[in-house]
């Protein structure tokens, strides 16, 4: 434990220095600015509670009589079923209790942004105690009264809607417990091909220091990292029963290596060819055949008799040609629009390794597409922002020669102040649009979105966007997708993910056969006598190119046909389905699908969440409204499960004890050639703890100095 080596040392040395000269210090320095060294003193003393936040509070270990102790070890095993639209997920985690003492595990894992947690079991040996949903806060309180009383509990808590948290109370000295928790996702349909992603690991989150960006539930986002040398791996296994309903071309798994068994040509079993780290997102992705691409799919389900409806339905597509040999794009509809791209590049230290070198290439082949009508600017940001230019430059060869040179020379240092990058960029002057040529002002904003502070970053996106789009490209094996994907809808742009290099090409093409224009504007829904629909989300984001509509609804008595509308570029789109010619879930298919009404609930608080014009408080109400009569997790909402027999003796020892995640598969820390473990990325700089620990020195030495003689004290002042 290397911080703690640190602090230690640093505390023996302050205290020989005060304990071996204080005859002189009580002689001569109070006389001659003691209160200078104190304030030097002062500057090492907070250096050192510094450290012990990063090292302490973020529950690395726990200690006992016994000293320093590990965390519980933990195994992970889920279970995917996927019909058509709808995955339904079991995920099952086994806490390890390794040690002498009773411990109160703890373990912040990751979710897909869209999942919805439904239920919760915690399972004690052969039995298992079902979870119920309450207040969040009741939840706590009801856990914490579980603890004190030495019975086994279980709590599920969301803190994003792609981090949460379980804990389980009192487990006995070389006890495993399982805590089983279900979530149900609509698989993504774009770009011709249905996928789906299972996160394994939280990344490291950026917290920003300036005030008014003080991320409130800190402890709760940031778990500390496994000592990879030290520590045992924390396994994963999955196993996929996918049926598409549609024969599937061909199946992708990039991220893993799977075996696959074929039970049709649309329905096949996916298994993990060995238990692997969970150190990176799983990526599965099918194609189905081209012959059997889906236009419209319907779903519809009634539960406690009210009706709900999951619509898919893919508009009129623009006719876009895409020159394979240039990779070039050429849009007839958008011959009159010439581009004005601002590339924003993240360079701060939690792209240091592979990440960096992807956002470099996936800028570079962007700026690589514009043409000479075109204009571009770069902003790269770190701890701080950076203009490549104080203005739009033409995209002549010349100008992108420079950029490619200057995007070849960069690396990735420091922190992740987003906001200060997203001012920059908004700050660049647009032009305006004249009637003889109209410009799209466009932001390409490459990044992992590793950071803490999203709420206020999406709030200065909606402030300050105006005539702008935003288009978001996640990098790395572990991106923050809620992140991603929300500030991309609140940009009215799209969210790109590259996991490789060698995606870069494929995926910033596709994204570039996008960006020119929107397919379809200003969607709404009705029903064909004129009753309003209770939809989400609502509004609808903008379309673009192979990007399906897909929302859920619904189903009043007697409903009529569902309408569409929409606005493509020179003329309205107007698409009228009849719901009861949909596939009725349980009627028509062998493997009833469930939950319709929660992923209704959930695009419903989602929606909620991104309204401005709703207070805050008045969004708590209503989502926890939500949470509670559908059964499902949210912010304010949590799963609870507390046995009825007492497990652990009162008096005896407990302790509480973290299970930390792996570092995120191709990050790298430059701390880590200067201290073996644990990998300490705070506030994702990477060299954050060195200046901590220098400057601990540097006033040490200041107070070493002032103590040998009274008449040995300089203050050196900066010249005006």
């Amino acid at each position: 434990m290397v911080c703690i080596n640190i602090k230690t040392w640093v505390v023996a040395a302050y205290w020989c220095a005060l304990r071996d000269r204080s005859r002189r210090l009580k002689r001569g320095l109070l006389k001659q600015g003691l209160h200078k060294l104190l304030i030097g003193g002062l500057t090492g003393i907070l250096a050192l509670c510094s450290l012990a936040v990063q090292a302490d509070d973020l529950g690395l270990v726990y200690r006992d009589e016994h000293g320093t102790q590990t965390a519980p070890l933990l195994s992970t095993d889920v279970t995917m079923t996927v019909n058509g639209l709808v995955n339904r997920v079991t995920v099952r985690q086994t806490f390890k209790n390794t040690s002498t003492d009773w411990i109160h595990g703890r373990y912040i894992f990751p979710l897909p942004d869209k999942a919805v947690v439904d239920h919760l079991r915690l399972w004690i040996g052969e039995r298992f105690i079902e979870g119920d949903i309450q207040p969040k806060a009741i939840a706590k309180k009801q856990y914490e009264a579980a603890q004190q009383a030495g019975v086994k509990a279980s709590l599920v808590e969301q803190h994003r809607p792609n981090i949460f948290s379980t804990q389980v109370a009192n487990i006995a000295p070389d006890e495993s417990v399982t805590v089983e928790i279900e979530y149900q996702e609509v698989v993504l349909y774009r770009d011709g091909e249905f996928s789906l992603r299972f996160p394994t690991v939280v990344a490291p989150r950026y917290i920003p220091v300036v005030p008014l960006n003080k991320v409130p539930d800190v402890n709760e986002i940031t778990p500390s990292l496994r000592d990879s040398q030290d520590d045992p791996t924390l396994p994963f296994s999955l196993n996929i029963d996918l049926n598409a309903g549609l024969p599937i071309a061909v199946i992708n798994t990039p991220s893993h290596a799977f075996t696959q068994q074929t039970l049709s040509e649309y329905h096949y079993i996916l298994s993990l060819i060995q238990p692997d780290i969970a150190d990176r997102d799983v990526v599965l992705s099918w194609r189905p055949k081209a012959t059997d691409l889906p236009s419209t799919a319907l779903f519809t389900q009634h539960v406690e008799g009210q009706g709900y409806g999951l619509l898919l339905t893919m508009p009129p597509q623009v006719n876009h040609q895409v020159n394979s040999t240039t990779s070039t794009t050429s849009t007839t509809s958008s011959a009159l629009f010439h581009q004005s791209v601002t590339f924003v590049l993240d360079i701060s230290g939690s792209m240091y390794g592979e990440s960096i070198e992807q956002a470099k290439q996936a800028l570079k082949y962007g700026l690589q597409q514009l043409q000479p009508e075109d204009s571009f600017n770069i902003v790269t940001f770190n701890h701080e922002a950076m203009l490549y230019s104080e203005q739009l430059l033409p995209a002549t060869s010349s100008t992108i020669a420079r950029a490619l040179r200057f995007v070849d020379g960069l690396d990735a240092d420091g922190g992740t102040e987003m906001a200060a990058a997203l001012k920059a960029a908004f700050s660049i002057k647009t032009y305006d649009q004249p009637n003889s040529t109209r410009w799209l002002n466009q932001i390409v904003f490459i990044t992992d979105g590793s950071v803490g502070n999203e709420t206020a970053l999406f709030d200065l996106i909606e402030q300050q966007l105006v005539d702008r789009r935003l288009f978001t490209v996640g990098i790395g094996s572990a991106p923050n997708s809620y992140f991603m994907t929300r500030a991309a809808m609140k940009g009215k742009g799209t969210y790109t993910y590259i996991g490789d290099v060698k995606e870069v090409d494929t995926k910033m093409r596709l994204l570039f056969s996008k960006i020119s224009q929107p397919v379809m504007r200003d969607i709404k829904l009705a029903w064909s006598d004129g009753r309003s629909v209770d939809y989400w989300p609502n509004p609808v984001p903008d379309l673009y190119q192979q990007e399906p509509l897909q929302v859920s609804f619904k189903i009043p008595e007697n409903a009529a046909n569902l309408v569409i509308t929409g606005q493509q570029v020179d003329h309205e789109w107007r698409n009228e389905v009849d719901i009861y010619q949909g596939l009725a879930i349980g009627e028509k298919q062998p493997q009833p699908r469930i939950g319709l009404d929660i992923i209704w609930a959930r695009n419903q608080i989602s929606s909620i969440q991104m309204n401005p014009e709703i207070s805050a408080e008045e969004k708590k109400k209503q989502i926890e409204q939500l949470g509670m009569k559908h059964h499902i997790v949210t912010r304010y909402t949590s799963l609870i499960a507390v046995d009825k027999t007492p497990a652990r003796a009162e008096g005896e020892v407990v302790n509480d004890a973290n299970v930390k995640p792996h570092l995120p598969k191709g990050w790298k820390s430059k701390q880590a050639s200067l201290q073996p473990a644990p990998y300490q990325l705070a506030q994702t700089g990477t060299n954050s703890e060195v200046m901590i620990f220098v400057g601990a020195l540097l006033s040490l030495f200041a107070l070493l100095i002032g103590c040998t003689s009274k008449n040995r004290i300089t203050i050196c002042r900066t010249r005006s």
